[in-house]
């Protein structure tokens, strides 16, 4: 089955219809190691509240280089090509936005579904921009499940709970 063309009709509001709208965690965290060990990835299956929707989260992480990480929810559409909409990464090295041809330097960053990508035939998740919502991996987990607006992250990141003190 050609699914190239299964993408266009997914519009930037549905997609951000499918950020916002409240997910829960209904199969819990389950860590791996790839690449002999130099990988960690933890899979995670969520589902809409209305029940509408299934997602998926990723989070992979470099074992050696703790900048090197990546957080990504999947939408899985009835039967069909799953779509990663959004992802959050670390400061990873230099990015291309091919769109637009802008290049990210450096820094910690933001990927998100392009329905103007898929129509160029680019992925889909290729546009990113620069954030400071987050600088660590835990302070990125913290930024994702709050704005993916996923009710129950902290029954599974309780360490999430705990925010740093401010500076006086």
């Amino acid at each position: 089955m050609d699914t190239s063309n299964m993408q266009i009709s997914i519009t930037d509001d549905f997609i951000d219809e499918l950020i916002s709208c409240e997910k829960k965690i209904i199969m819990p965290p389950s860590p791996k190691d790839k690449a002999n060990g130099l990988h960690k990835q933890t899979n995670m299956e969520l589902e809409s509240v209305d029940k509408k929707h299934k997602f998926s989260v990723f989070i992979r992480e470099n074992t050696k280089l703790m900048e090197f990480f990546s957080i990504g929810l999947v939408y899985h559409r009835d039967k069909e090509t799953d779509i990663i909409i959004i992802r959050y990464n670390g400061n990873h090295g230099a990015h291309k936005n091919y769109l637009n041809n802008e290049l990210i330097e450096e820094g910690f960053h933001i990927h998100k579904y392009s329905a103007e990508a898929v129509e160029f035939g680019i992925k889909a998740e290729n546009h990113a921009q620069t954030t400071d919502k987050y600088a660590t991996l835990q302070e990125a987990l913290l930024a994702f499940f709050t704005d993916m607006n996923i009710n129950n992250f902290k029954k599974y990141y309780q360490e999430l709970s705990q925010t740093a003190l401010p500076f006086k």
